[in-house]
């Protein structure tokens, strides 16, 4: 069983479908999805290496049985060992037939999972295909939403794709193979309007340590020293009492604990945050690089100076000074725009 993919729109329907689930059109049965065929090869594999029982095991068996019956028929043991090897021979039989009883409830099992898996997948496909991911999309891998977060796009440590419209940035998870913890309800589209996202940034440490081991030796041991005196005297002895030196070694080890940060607002205004991997920061600043943190806050800066310039167009350059001052106090500006703000109004050039 495998999927029929359409040659017109590459939707992907089961095996049994003549025409596409999708656009109608007549269906080829030499377009095979190469992950639904992969995840049936895997299966099939565990089939092939359920063999019923191993014929070494099976031969040696009937021979060492066979060995104790016509060995015992000339002794004076003779009937202990032929019932020992009848007893053997009905031990080997019903090894047998359990073996093959549990074979069959195996290949039972993967049929079952491989049924279950097929029709997962097909019903994957039908949520994929209805929500027309462009093939622009890149993937990233999902960390976690802050806890009252309106948005879960998945589950934790989840590949999803990434994609922007108009006004909306979207998400949704990779395939059953690529995360095959996944339950069909957490293949869902999430979406955040632009206009919603505060800023992303950057959080955390990258940083390297280096390991060393072995080393040592130069010390004495009692036992080498007396081993060597025995052998070779007291040259022997103090030969044998230096310690074996190992070889000194140094690994480099890197702790990458950097990951990238989205804060939003929900219709409420009130903030959450999202939790990507570290490369997520570079596919976000490709696909809104208006709202990564340093251009946010320049322009939220460039915008507080433009309208207290505004304001104080008809005031004095000691009031324009104590209001820039009393901002500063409220820490609504910084002090790095405090003193650009006394600078214009000073008119000292930068």
């Amino acid at each position: 069983m495998g999927i029929k993919k359409c040659s017109n729109c590459d939707y992907e329907n089961s095996t049994g479908d003549s025409y596409c689930y999708k656009c109608g059109s007549k269906l080829d049965s030499n377009f095979i999805n190469s992950e639904y065929t992969e995840i049936e090869n895997i299966n099939f594999n565990e089939k092939n290496d359920s063999a019923v029982t191993n014929p070494f095991f099976i031969f040696g068996s009937i021979v060492i049985i066979l060995f104790l019956i016509i060995f015992g028929i000339n002794t004076e043991w003779g009937s202990v060992l032929i019932i020992l090897g009848f007893i053997g021979l009905s031990a080997l039989v019903i090894v047998i037939l359990f073996d093959i009883q549990n074979d069959k409830n195996k290949q039972k099992a993967i049929a079952n999972q491989k049924k279950e898996l097929n029709n997962f997948y097909k019903q994957y496909q039908k949520i994929k295909y209805g929500i027309d991911i462009p093939e622009s999309a890149k993937t990233i891998v999902y960390l976690k939403s802050s806890i009252y977060s309106p948005i879960k796009i998945s589950k934790k440590n989840t590949l999803i794709y990434i994609w922007k419209n108009n006004d909306t940035i979207n998400f949704f998870p990779l395939g059953p193979k690529t995360n095959p913890s996944l339950e069909l309800h957490n293949f869902k589209l999430s979406q955040i309007p632009i206009e919603k996202i505060e800023f992303f940034h950057k959080e955390g440490e990258l940083y390297r340590e280096t390991k060393i081991t072995g080393g040592g030796g130069g010390g004495s041991t009692i036992g080498g020293a007396v081993v060597g005196g025995l052998i070779a005297g007291d040259t022997g002895a103090i030969i044998g009492s230096r310690k074996k030196v190992d070889e000194i070694r140094s690994e480099l080890i890197t702790h990458d604990e950097r990951k990238t940060i989205l804060n939003f607002f929900d219709d409420d205004n009130e903030r959450y945050s999202i939790q990507f991997d570290n490369e997520s920061f570079q596919i976000l600043n490709d696909l809104i690089p208006e709202k990564e943190y340093n251009i946010v806050n320049a322009l939220k800066s460039k915008d507080i100076l433009n309208k207290v310039d505004a304001m104080n167009k008809n005031k004095s350059i000691v009031e324009q000074l104590h209001e820039i001052k009393q901002l500063l106090d409220e820490d609504i500006l910084t002090e790095q725009e405090f003193n650009e703000m006394k600078k214009r109004i000073l008119g000292i050039q930068s």
